[in-house]
């Protein structure tokens, strides 16, 4: 009997055959599709660096993670998406991205050792399906994540290749306190809302530089959080900071897929999309399961005027990942850019399948409706997001809607709510500039929504001058405020940059109908709709009631109708 028990041992080492044995035996199995969210490992005591140091452990745990998805039956969710959609709990993960695993985990310091207990719950049924408990020394933060790292693949049976076992044991630095470090500032950075955090980060990030002043990745760490703090502040100095780390990052290990990440977010973000497609193109190279990476590369080609190189690229990462939604969403979100509206819908549709209680599909979804006029079920999907959770899209999207059926003062309210939770967004000053200026009794209110609209709108293009959405918005805003030079001066730099863009053509023709150019107005709006811009929003603009009985302008309708 010992030697059956022995041999029955041995083979269930094997994962075929131990999935026989746990079949056998009645244990609880572990799909063999795994569909995974790591959640935020809770800390004992709630200490600041001990919080830190958990929340990069779970970060670095996902990444590893991630890195095996494309040769093993594992879907990942990224840590910054779980943090992103404030998702705490296994319930939260399931409705949010579909999930049919959960990892949920606490870290407890007491004195010189740090242990880390999890369990592996299957997210429908809430059973704990396996569980392990990892003690090691603080410091020694490699035995930890190594440790985890490998329980975890045990317990989700999956088998590495030596090759593999060998990548996901590469820290970047040799000094246990630089790797302690920078998994703090990876912490700090899951919450990078929150200016302290990205303070914090910035922090740490130089503390693991001072004691390895060759590692590599803390430089791609601090780049990303110089990044993040330009774009929580819009203060130009980060700009210069961000681009020298990353380039420090790059330089010290031309072979770290982070560092050409940072490197592609700093270009796209000034505008340099050349040289963004081609960092990005190296760190898909390097890392094919990057997210970032996939999206950033997409990005940039748009922004290039290479609409089929976009789309090829979202596809990829679609395939990659076909049950997470956040690539549908992305391709979502570049057909309604490119104007294939109904394209978009499908995408946004999917996502709201794939995850049906999250958020961003409906909102997403709503934003889509107005463009295809069909703004009653724009309200219903909106409401339905900010239900779920309060959000400037979703309300901004509402506003919309509103504007559209021409109720302007329901308009000019949610646009001030998306205001109120995103201050810093242009687009969202416009928009309620727009309402107020057709809301009775708020027209004198419209000027300085459009005045903050333009003070932002500058502040984005002295960062990314290319931005030609960003100029049309900035004419229209302009010509609002009657300034016929400066919105003349923004079309043509918009123009030269994108001349088929769809939305910029159409902020033309509302430009120059507000200077009184007729003629110009009816040019580009014939323009706009021939490269597909909604004509529902053309048709229930209030601002251009007065072509209605322009026989010109009746005339492209009935060309778009045919």
């Amino acid at each position: 009997m010992a030697l059956t028990a022995g041999v029955l041992l041995g083979l269930a080492l094997v994962p075929s055959v131990r999935r026989e044995v746990q079949r056998w035996l009645g244990a609880a199995m572990v799909p063999e599709n795994k569909h995974l969210a790591v959640l935020p490992f809770t800390v004992t005591g709630g200490l600041a660096e001990s919080v830190a140091f958990a929340d990069g452990l779970t970060e670095t745990v996902t990444a590893h993670l991630t890195r095996l998805t494309e040769r093993h039956p594992l879907l990942v969710i990224p840590a910054g998406e779980v943090r992103a959609q404030k998702v705490h709990t296994l319930d939260d993960a399931r409705r949010e991205f579909g999930v049919n695993l959960v990892i949920e985990g606490s870290l407890q310091q007491a004195g010189d050792m740090v242990r880390v207990t999890y369990a592996l719950v299957d997210a429908t049924t809430r059973r704990q399906l396996r569980a392990d408990t990892i003690t090691a020394a603080m410091a020694d933060p490699f035995a930890m994540e190594d440790r985890v790292v490998a329980s975890v693949l045990d317990n989700l049976e999956i088998e590495l290749e030596p090759a593999e076992r060998r990548r996901l044991a590469a820290h970047g630095t040799s000094q246990p306190a630089a790797y302690e470090f920078y998994l703090q500032g990876r912490g700090y950075l899951q919450e990078y809302h929150k200016p302290e955090n990205v303070e914090s980060a910035i922090d740490v990030f130089n503390r693991a530089l001072a004691t390895d002043p060759r590692y590599a990745l803390a430089f791609a760490g601090l780049g990303e959080a110089f990044w993040l703090r330009y774009e929580g502040t819009r203060d130009a100095q980060w700009v210069g900071k961000a681009l020298a780390a990353c380039e420090q990052a790059s330089s010290l290990d031309a072979s770290l897929a982070s560092a050409h990440t940072c490197l592609g977010v700093v270009y796209n973000g000034t505008g340099r999309y050349e040289l963004a497609v081609g960092q990005f193109r190296q760190t898909v190279e390097l890392e094919p399961t990057s997210d970032a990476a996939h999206r950033g590369l997409a990005h940039a080609y748009e922004r290039l005027g290479k609409p089929k190189e976009a789309e090829e690229t979202y596809r990829r990462a679609i395939a990659l990942r076909p049950q997470y939604w956040a690539g549908y969403s992305w391709l979502g979100v570049f057909y309604y850019m490119q104007a294939r509206y109904a394209e978009a819908a499908e995408m946004f549709e999917e996502v709201v399948k794939l995850a049906p209680d999250s958020f961003r599909g409906y909102s997403n979804l709503g934003g889509t409706y107005n463009a295809q006029g069909r703004y009653a079920e724009a309200i219903r999907v909106c409401e339905r997001s900010a239900s779920i959770r309060p959000n400037a899209d979703a309300y901004s999207n509402l506003g919309t809607a509103h504007f559209g059926l021409r109720q302007f003062a329901q308009a000019a309210q949610a646009y001030e709510t998306a205001v109120k939770m995103e201050a810093h967004n242009y687009l969202w000053w416009g928009n309620l500039g727009d309402a107020r200026y057709w809301a009775a009794g708020q027209r004198a209110q419209a000027t300085s929504a459009y005045r903050q609209a333009v003070l932002l709108a500058q502040e984005d293009l002295r960062i990314n001058p290319r931005e030609a959405r960003t100029l049309g918005y900035l004419a229209y805003y302009y010509a609002m405020l009657s300034d016929r030079q400066a919105a003349q001066s923004c079309l043509e730099r918009g123009l030269a940059v994108a001349p088929d863009d769809a939305e910029l053509r159409f902020n033309a023709a509302l430009a120059h109908n507000q200077l009184g150019d007729r003629d110009q107005t009816l040019e580009w709006l014939e323009k706009a709709l021939a490269a597909g811009f909604s004509p529902a929003t053309v048709r229930d603009n209030p601002f251009l009631d007065n072509l209605r009985t322009d026989s010109r302008y009746l005339r492209l309708f009935q060309r778009d109708q045919r």
